[in-house]
C-alpha cells in the first residue's frame, strides 16, 4: 500500500481513539447536522468534539522538511493535541465531523455484531479506572474539557472498538501470568533522584563556579547566577521539575548514574563531563533526595487491563479492523447538511473508495 493510501486509511481510523460526544443510537441535544445510516449527529456533538479534540491533522506544503518539522513542534508545544502531517484534511470542523461519522459507524458495527457495550459496562469501566487513579474523571474534565456525558460516551466507544477487535479471542489467566513474568519493568517504580545542577561549557567557568561555592554560597543560588542551563529559570536551578529515573542520567554520561548513586543526599558531586546535543560540557549536581526502586504487585485492575491488551493484540493479528471500518464508512448512507462540508466529505469518500480498490 502506498504512503498516500496508508495516510487516507489511517485518517479514517484516527478517530477510533479519543473521541468524545454521543454515540450509541441516541444523540445529544441540538439540531441534526448530519445522519449516518439514519443515526443523527447534532450540533452539540460537533461542538463537544471540537472543544476536546485530542488530535489534529495538518498539511504543510511548500516547506523544507526541517522547517515543516519545526513548525509541527511549535504547534504541538502550543496545545495539548497531537499534530500529524497528512494529506488534504479539510478544516478542523470537517475533521471533527469525520471523527463523529467514524464513531457512528463503529457503534453500528458493534451493534450488528452483538458487542455493543451496555451502560453497566461503562459504569464498570469508570469504577475500574477510578480505582487505579482516583483523579481519573477529574483529569478528563479539566485536562480534556469533557463533560461527564462525553466521558461516558468516550468510554463506550473505546469498549466498542476493543470488542470488535477481540470478538472470538480468549485470553487465559495463565496468559496474563506469563505477560507479568516477562515484563517486570511495567510493575516496577524505577529508582529516582531529585537534582539541582550547574552547567558550564569551559574549564575557566568551572573554576569560577568552584570559587563561588567555596565561599559557602548556596548551591541553588550559584546555579541561578552562573549556570548555562537554558531552562534555568523555568526549573529554578533543578535538572527537571520532578524527580527523574536515575537510569535516564546515562543520556548525559554513561557513568553519571553511578556517580549519583555514590553521592550522599544533600551533597554535591564533583564535575562530570557530559554530552548535550552532541556538544561536550561540564556539570556539577546537587542531590536533594533519592528514591529506591520499588517492585509493585499487579492489582486485580492491572490484570483486567493486561487481559484486554493481550486480547486486542491477538485479535488484531487476524483482523483488518482499519480496512473494515473504512469500508463501512465508504458504504454508509451519510447525509451532511452544511454544503461546504458536504462537498469536502464527498471528495474524501471518493478518495477512500479509490484507496480500498
Amino acid at each position: 500500500m502506498t504512503s498516500k493510501n496508508q495516510i487516507l486509511l489511517m485518517s479514517a481510523l484516527v478517530l477510533t481513539v479519543g473521541l468524545v460526544g454521543c454515540g450509541k443510537g441516541g444523540s445529544a441535544g441540538g439540531s441534526a447536522i448530519a445522519t449516518v445510516n439514519g443515526d443523527k449527529i447534532t450540533s452539540e456533538e460537533l461542538l463537544d468534539q471540537l472543544k476536546s479534540k485530542p488530535s489534529v491533522q495538518v498539511t504543510l506544503s511548500g516547506m523544507p522538511n526541517d522547517q515543516a518539522q519545526m513548525t509541527l513542534q511549535m504547534l504541538a508545544n502550543g496545545a495539548a493535541a497531537n499534530v500529524n502531517v497528512a494529506g488534504q484534511q479539510g478544516t478542523l470542523g470537517f475533521q471533527a465531523m469525520r471523527d463523529l461519522i467514524t464513531r457512528k459507524v463503529v457503534f453500528q458495527m458493534a451493534k450488528d455484531q452483538g458487542v455493543l457495550p451496555s451502560e453497566k459496562d461503562v459504569e464498570a469501566e469508570i469504577a475500574l479506572q477510578t480505582k487505579r487513579k482516583s483523579s481519573y474523571v477529574k483529569e478528563l474534565q479539566i485536562g480534556r474539557n469533557m463533560s461527564m456525558r462525553a466521558i461516558k460516551e468516550n468510554i463506550s466507544f473505546e469498549l466498542a472498538r476493543n470488542n470488535l477487535i477481540t470478538k472470538g479471542v480468549t485470553i487465559s489467566d495463565k496468559d496474563v501470568d506469563n505477560y507479568i513474568e516477562a515484563n517486570p519493568a511495567r510493575f516496577t517504580d524505577p529508582a529516582k533522584v531529585d537534582l539541582s545542577w550547574i552547567l558550564v561549557g569551559t574549564e575557566a567557568k568551572k573554576g569560577e563556579v568552584d570559587s563561588e561555592l567555596a565561599t559557602g554560597k548556596n548551591f541553588k543560588d550559584v546555579a541561578l547566577a552562573m549556570s548555562d542551563d537554558p531552562n534555568l529559570k523555568k526549573n529554578n536551578g533543578k535538572l527537571a521539575a520532578q524527580p527523574i529515573p536515575t537510569a535516564q542520567l546515562a543520556g548525559f554520561s554513561a557513568d553519571l548514574p553511578k556517580t549519583i548513586e555514590a553521592t550522599d543526599v544533600n551533597k554535591p558531586t564533583g564535575w562530570v563531563q557530559i554530552t548535550i546535543q552532541g556538544q561536550t560540557a561540564f556539570a556539577k549536581f546537587y542531590v536533594h533526595s533519592k528514591t529506591a526502586e520499588k517492585k509493585n504487585e499487579p492489582t486485580a485492575e492491572d490484570r483486567i487491563l493486561i487481559k484486554r491488551e493481550l486480547g486486542v493484540t491477538r485479535g488484531a493479528e487476524g483482523k483488518e479492523i482499519t480496512q473494515d471500518i473504512a469500508k463501512k464508512i465508504a458504504e454508509a448512507k451519510i447525509e451532511i447538511q452544511d454544503p461546504n462540508m458536504k462537498g469536502t466529505w464527498e471528495d474524501y469518500v471518493k478518495q477512500l473508495k479509490e484507496t480500498l480498490k
